[in-house]
């Protein structure tokens, strides 16, 4: 009879052992997923942060080049400037860098649609 009780209480402790440690795994996996998500993001955000550069400083190099401000990011591309290939596009999403015209004596400048957080500071 002890025997079969001590049996009950070995396997119950090696139950609660178990759930226990699924428990942590499942709770570790949600961390790094998470962690992984933001590296992500972080990621994306500098790499469109850099973008937006790279189109701003091709803008500068444009008015250098044709004493004229650019009037959209095509003028950026192909024959009139060796600035940049191809337009490029901001990771987190598929729409276009927003064009902002030149105002009052500044030059003109690009913004990201698609992430708030992706502005230049």
């Amino acid at each position: 009879m002890k025997k079969s009780s001590e049996e009950r209480s070995r396997r119950f402790r090696l139950g609660v052992f178990i759930s226990v440690g699924a428990v942590l795994l499942a709770i570790s996996t949600m961390i790094f997923v998470y962690l992984l998500n933001s590296m992500n993001e972080d990621t994306n955000r500098q790499i469109c942060r850099n973008n937006q550069r790279s189109l701003n400083t091709s803008i500068q190099q444009y008015l250098l080049d044709n004493n004229k401000d650019p009037t959209s990011s095509e003028d950026l591309v192909g024959t009139g400037t060796n600035a940049l290939k191809a337009i490029p596009e901001c990771p987190s999403g598929k729409d276009p860098y927003i064009w902002i015209p030149a105002q009052s004596g500044q030059l003109p400048t690009v913004s990201c649609p698609n992430r708030k957080d992706h502005r230049l500071l």
